[in-house]
C-alpha cells in the first residue's frame, strides 16, 4: 500500500496527486511567493525609516518622533522574517550542514529532508501556539506601543497565522520526503532524486 502510494502508479493515485499538487500549490506554494515579496516591502519600509532617523539628526528637529520608526521598525522586523520563512525552505536557502547530505544517497538525503521537516514542524506548531495566546493576551489587555500606541494584536495573530502557515508546509514537505524515500522503483527515483535542485536542497514536487 505504501509503495503504491508512494509510486502513485495506479490512476486512482495519479488522480490523488495531481489533486494534491495543485492544492499544495495554491495553498501553500503561491501564498509563501506573495508573503516573500510583501517582506521585501516591509524591509523597504524599514529602511525609509531607518534612514529618516539618521538624516533627522543631521536637522535642528533631532529627536522628533524618533521613537516611531524604531516602534515600527521592531513591529515589522518580527512578521518579515516569519514572512520569508517558507518561501526560503521552498527554495533551500537556508543554511544546510552540506558536507553531509553530499556522503549520502537520494534516500538518505530524503530521509534527511522528512526528519529535518518533521523537527522544524515541531517548533513550528510550538511557536503558533505560544503566538494564539499571546494574541489573546494582547487582545484582552489592549497592548500596544509606547509611542504611537500601535495595537499589537494585529502583529501578533498574523505571526500566529504565518508560523501556522509553515507548519502546513513542513508537513507537506514531511510527506513528500517521506515517500520518496520510500519508493521500491530505484531506477526512476533515483533518477528523479540525483536533480541538482535536490541536492541543493530545493524542496521537489
Amino acid at each position: 500500500m505504501l509503495y503504491k502510494l508512494a509510486e502513485g502508479k495506479t490512476d486512482q493515485w495519479q488522480r490523488v496527486w495531481l489533486w494534491e499538487r495543485a492544492v499544495s500549490e495554491a495553498v501553500l506554494v503561491k501564498p509563501g511567493r506573495w508573503l516573500a515579496y510583501l517582506a521585501s516591502v516591509g524591509l523597504l519600509i524599514m529602511l525609509v525609516m531607518n534612514w529618516y532617523v539618521v538624516g533627522q539628526r543631521m536637522t535642528p528637529w533631532a529627536g522628533l518622533l524618533s521613537g516611531a520608526p524604531y516602534e515600527m521598525t521592531g513591529l515589522l522586523m518580527g512578521v518579515t522574517v516569519v514572512m520569508c520563512i517558507s518561501y526560503t525552505w521552498y527554495e533551500g536557502a537556508h543554511i544546510r550542514i552540506l558536507f553531509v547530505r553530499d556522503m549520502c544517497g537520494p534516500r538518505k538525503r530524503a530521509f534527511l529532508d522528512a526528519l529535518a521537516a518533521l523537527i522544524f514542524l515541531c517548533w513550528a506548531i510550538g511557536v503558533s501556539w505560544g503566538s494564539w495566546f499571546s494574541f489573546l493576551d494582547s487582545l484582552d489587555r489592549g497592548k500596544c506601543t509606547m509611542v504611537l500606541c500601535i495595537p499589537e494584536a494585529p502583529f501578533r495573530l498574523f505571526f500566529c497565522i504565518i508560523t501556522l502557515h509553515f507548519s502546513l508546509v513542513l508537513v507537506r514537505t514531511f510527506i513528500g520526503a517521506s515517500l520518496r524515500a520510500a519508493r521500491s522503483n530505484r531506477e526512476e527515483d533515483d533518477t528523479a532524486l540525483e536533480s541538482e535542485d535536490w541536492k541543493k536542497g530545493k524542496i521537489l514536487w
